[in-house]
């Protein structure tokens, strides 16, 4: 669950205000009410909100000029502490001035030439696949009888496009280079000019490009082509003198750059605390939330910021609280544990109610991976990647370093699956042969090989047993599921809900367990399921399956009878006890709605974690499309024979390896996302965003 939050408000007089935000501030632990504020101090906190967000996205476009690299450190006090914020917000202004006139008009210069260079470079980049056309076609552009034009048509409309061209122009000629980069059909069309308005029609309608060359330029294109090639070149180099240039200015005045760029910070998360709270002509009322652990440590501080002149009311916001607005979702989590945020994140934030699906998302998603890619080669390879990533985007790029730990994750799993399927990059190479000797040597197969590339090795019973593990991978994380969705509604006292849905679809998923774990055989669990659901049938119809079962069975099945009927009267013996019997009985048709709705989902569930057999097929079935036709020469006495063979196995790999990463990754996160957090899963939350001293750092690269 996240972590309980306490309602701060605090009421201060007004000459205090200053002090208490700061104290929030360096407190490290407020978030901010969303609610705008009122009074005239409030609104001007707004105001002041835009003039600061206006200097800070001047001063990150100066950094972008001059390359600098932004590096922000978290402390533990404002440093160095305003005495007054209006003197200090007037302070930090005139030093935003003071950038402002060392870099407009080195911005102004560096959009202008960026901008010249971004066209120049398309246009370049057109006229560079008739470079070789070295005939002068002035003529041509504005002649009398024969006109031509340079036209980008993109690839899906080339096709339509020239086959519009043959129907309505009668002479023409089309002289067409094709570019990948650009994804276009680049067009030279001679025409006549009685077809100008017929082509122009034309190429509206198909929305072309029609590349028109500055008259500065000659109309021979290959000597077109080598001026704007020389103008581009001294465009960039003049750039390259512009960063120089505001590299310098920067290292002239970088002492005042930088406090000046976390003052604009400090500033705007004072205005925006400001801008939320409450004023009158003698007192602020600051409202918001903070960590129940914090709260003697933030009342502390605020009191004495404001020498014990500020009323505090400090109140501990339970779950079910009815509040304006949801407290926001905080909660403590390793740096390892990062990673297996970004999957429920997909879904949304948690809500403050319900239960948190990170720490069993770290276990279910790297096995039900590993078991959809089982490859000790591919998994190390995997796992080299990941980190890498980790460790090269560690300082550059949060996401990406998460991303690369996840990978790492993965790759740990496919490596522990791949060792139990006897697989390294395939059945051929040296250590999956090893690995089968080491089974060999223990008299057993390897316990998740699919060996269906050798005739009379089992392929029935790996078949079987991976249908197994699907199916109990499928009860586990269903039950799982259901009961945090039950848990969810009983924290919420949704007790309506509970006890007509929740409570009986978790008993479903209880019933479906038993015989998922009753036998390894899987006759013996097919045979279980069947009499829980058909077996019954066939019985009221007086042609048992068997004259006699196990007492599991009976009680099993009973189970899933009661929990079946709950869900169908459920609803209407709630509404009868609230509402009457005519009411309850009109909840029948609702019902048995939802009696149908928890079947399909119950049976389509189920199936959908047959995937992890079906990937798993997918993969050996790859691994033998590049095997088998080579398996003949890879051990070859003949040495370009094993070089021809190793090198078609090893690309094969290459190609297994990443696109069956992507389909298992694909396939286990839509597991999580449909069959599992649709259960239990909210996503409704918001997130915790607590401000927080930081002084920023610009380093030039």
């Amino acid at each position: 669950m996240p972590e309980k939050m306490s309602l701060i408000k605090i009421l201060v007089p007004i000459d205090f205000v200053e002090e208490t935000i700061l104290a929030l501030i360096e407190s490290k632990v407020f978030h901010n009410i969303s609610r705008p504020g009122k009074g005239l101090h409030a609104e001007r906190a707004r105001r002041n909100m835009v003039v600061i967000e206006e200097s800070l996205s001047k001063i990150d476009q100066y950094i972008k000029i001059f390359g600098g690299k932004v590096l922000k450190k978290e402390t533990d006090e404002i440093n160095p502490k305003p005495d007054s914020v209006s003197l200090f917000f007037d302070e930090i202004m005139e030093k935003s001035k003071i950038i402002d006139e060392e870099f407009e008009e080195i911005l102004n210069l560096y959009r202008e030439y960026e901008t010249k260079i971004s066209e120049l470079d398309v246009l370049t980049k057109y006229l560079s696949y008739f470079q070789d056309l070295d005939i002068d076609l002035r003529n041509l552009f504005s002649g009398e009888n024969i006109r031509i034009k340079i036209v980008a048509v993109s690839v899906d409309k080339a096709d339509q496009f020239k086959k519009e061209l043959d129907k309505r122009l009668s002479e023409y000629l089309f002289i067409n280079r094709s570019s990948e980069d650009l994804k276009e059909v680049i067009g030279l069309i001679i025409y006549t000019s009685d077809k100008e308005t017929v082509l122009n029609d034309m190429i509206r309608s198909f929305r072309i490009r029609v590349v028109e060359i500055p008259e500065k330029y000659e109309r021979n294109l290959s000597r077109a082509y080598k001026d704007l090639y020389s103008e581009l070149v001294k465009m960039r180099e003049f750039l390259d003198n512009i960063r120089e240039n505001a590299r310098e200015r920067y290292e002239k005045i970088k002492t005042l750059f930088q406090e000046t760029y976390s003052g604009l910070h400090l500033l705007r998360d004072f205005m925006k605390i400001m801008s939320h709270s409450i004023f009158t002509d003698e007192n602020v009322l600051i409202e918001g939330f903070i960590p129940s652990r914090s709260k003697d440590k933030v009342v502390k501080k605020i009191l004495s910021a404001t020498r014990d002149m500020a009323i505090i009311q400090v109140r501990d916001v339970g779950r079910l609280d009815k509040l304006e607005e949801e407290p926001p979702t905080y909660f403590n989590m390793s740096r390892w544990m990062r990673p297996f945020k970004m999957i429920p994140d997909l879904y949304g934030p948690p809500s403050y109610n319900e239960v948190i699906p990170i720490y069993i998302v770290s276990i279910t998603f790297p096995i039900i991976f590993g078991l959809m890619f089982p490859d000790l080669g591919h998994g190390i390879a995997l796992l080299i990647a990941g980190l890498f990533m980790y460790k090269y985007f560690k300082d550059k790029n949060v996401g990406i370093s998460d991303l690369g730990l996840l990978i790492t994750y993965l790759g740990i799993s496919s490596s522990v699956t791949g060792f139990l399927a006897g697989e390294f990059f395939g059945p051929a190479t040296p250590v999956a042969r090893f690995l089968e000797g080491f089974y060999e040597d223990l008299h057993i197969h390897p316990p998740l090989s699919l060996p269906i590339y050798k005739s009379g090795a089992g392929v029935v019973e790996a078949l079987y047993l991976f249908i197994l593990l699907s199916v109990r991978m499928a009860m586990i994380t269903l039950l799982i599921s259901s009961f945090l969705g039950f848990l969810n509604s009983l924290i919420n006292r949704e007790y309506d809900y509970m006890f007509a849905l929740s409570l009986p679809r978790t008993m479903i998923f209880v019933s479906l367990f038993i015989p998922a774990f009753f036998s390894n055989d899987i006759n013996e669990v097919g045979f279980f399921y069947s009499y829980i659901s058909l077996g019954q049938l066939l019985t009221v119809l007086g042609t048992p399956i068997v004259a006699e079962t196990p007492m599991i069975f009976e009680i099993v099945k009973w189970i899933l009878n009661i929990s079946l009927l709950w869900i169908l009267i459920g609803e209407s013996v709630v509404d009868i006890f609230r509402h009457g019997l005519r009411e309850g009985l009109s909840k029948l048709s609702s019902g048995f709605m939802e009696l149908f709705d928890t079947v399909i989902m119950a049976i389509g569930n189920s199936i959908s974690y047959l995937r992890i057999m079906g990937i798993a097929l997918a993969h050996i079935a790859v691994v033998i499309s590049f095997y088998v036709p080579v398996i003949s020469l890879l051990y070859s006495p003949g040495i370009l024979e094993q070089i021809y063979a190793w090198s078609i196995y090893s690309i094969g790999n290459l190609l297994a390896m990443t696109l069956e990463a992507v389909i298992a990754f694909a396939h286990t996160l839509r597991l999580h996302l449909y069959e599992m957090f649709s259960k239990f899963y909210r996503g409704t939350g918001r997130i915790y965003e607590p401000f927080i001293p930081i002084t920023y750092h610009i380093e030039t690269l």
